[in-house]
């Protein structure tokens, strides 16, 4: 797919950003946590940083301590992407690309060597709070939802405007797509549901009582969260609301699936998480950080959390135990996404961080000590 995507760049199909090299910073790891005046000391001297703190815990009746990070892949290595000139809200994984989208109104694309190949150049109206990748043969659609109200449709290699959905009163904070619909949620307290091939907007959809903040939406299931303390579940097909899950005690600001498992956060830092099969009460919660969380990244037994706190944590889905806590970050954390080779997170500091796994035989070797 990447080889695809690069040979059909031309010379002015995009403004090419080539050695950017000068804009991807190697950033140094610390073994220790820093206070918060330190990472305002490292802010006001412009020096980068980042901590991988692995947290260790009892062994159940021995009386001796487990390492977490005899069974967490360390960090290897930490690059910082610095292309925005404005805070970075949302960021996107696909293949060998990053793309990140920012209150700057513009799209940066990224290669996994730190080098940012293209941007979309013309400036969208508003701040840029949700992405998501079409799944056409070539992966080049891409949709965007900002502030402007409106959702974009754009080819990403040709930096060419298709389409512009226009229905939502308010900011578009989340989009999806599948093969069949373009599922958009907006603070003017509605889901819409476009139809992918002539973009006629199909349904509006009103089951929340205030603004829809996040969305996860598999496998013809709508589950967002919003300033009214609900998750609804919808069916895109009708517009049927499927469930409403209740517990949360502020605004919901983040919500992810896999399989049967819901996970949401909130505006206080709390995590939940709920079956999807079941009923309308979470099986379990955790106060997860001090303040608002603000994305969340599940992958496979783990799931991951960025907060206003400027703090980045792991856990373990089964313990709700957090396994891991990562700094870096001088402002807030906004969003976050993980794959089996790194971990990719975009904060208000105008920055998108890469953090490298380590290797197998580096954590074999670690095991052996």
């Amino acid at each position: 797919m990447w080889k695809n995507i690069t040979e059909d760049l031309k010379e002015g199909d995009m403004e090419s950003i080539s050695k950017r090299s000068d804009r991807c910073y190697g950033v140094p790891i610390l073994n220790q946590l820093v206070t918060e005046n330190e990472i305002e000391d490292f802010a006001r001297r412009g020096e980068l940083f980042a901590v991988d703190h692995r947290i260790k815990g009892p062994t159940t009746g021995t009386g001796k301590f487990w390492l977490v990070n005899n069974i967490v892949k360390p960090v290897e290595k930490v690059q910082s992407l610095e292309g925005h000139n404005a805070p970075v809200m949302t960021i996107m994984c696909h293949g060998k690309r990053i793309f990140s989208g920012g209150m700057d109104q513009k799209i940066r694309m990224w290669a996994l060597t730190g080098e940012s190949f293209g941007k979309i150049n013309k400036p969208l109206k508003g701040s840029v709070m949700s992405m998501a990748m079409g799944e056409d043969e070539k992966c080049r659609t891409l949709y965007i939802g900002s502030w402007d109200m409106n959702v974009t449709i754009w080819d990403c290699v040709t930096c060419e405007l298709r389409k512009a959905l226009v229905g939502h009163t308010g900011t578009v904070t989340a989009v999806a797509v599948d093969n069949t619909y373009i599922i958009s949620c907006s603070h003017d307290t509605t889901i819409r549901v476009w139809d992918i091939r002539n973009y006629e907007c199909l349904r509006v959809l009103r089951h929340h009582n205030g603004a829809v903040q996040c969305m996860s939406y598999h496998d013809k299931v709508i589950i967002t969260g919003g300033t009214d303390r609900l998750i609804h579940m919808s069916n895109p097909d009708d517009g049927e609301l499927l469930k409403t899950l209740s517990g949360h005690m502020s605004p919901v600001t983040a919500v992810v699936r896999q399989h049967k498992l819901i996970v949401s956060a909130d505006r206080d830092g709390m995590i939940m998480l709920w079956s999807a099969e079941g009923g309308s009460e979470p099986v379990e919660s955790i106060q997860a950080h001090e303040k608002q969380i603000n994305d969340l990244a599940i992958s496979g037994g783990r799931f991951f959390t960025a907060s206003s706190d400027m703090l980045i944590k792991e856990w373990e889905l089964v313990t709700l135990r957090c396994v891991r806590v990562l700094q870096g970050h001088v402002n807030e954390v906004t969003g976050v996404r993980c794959t089996a080779r790194y971990l990719v997170t975009c904060s208000k500091d105008s920055s998108v961080r890469l953090w490298w796994w380590g290797s197998e035989d580096e954590l074999v070797e670690q095991r052996r000590r």
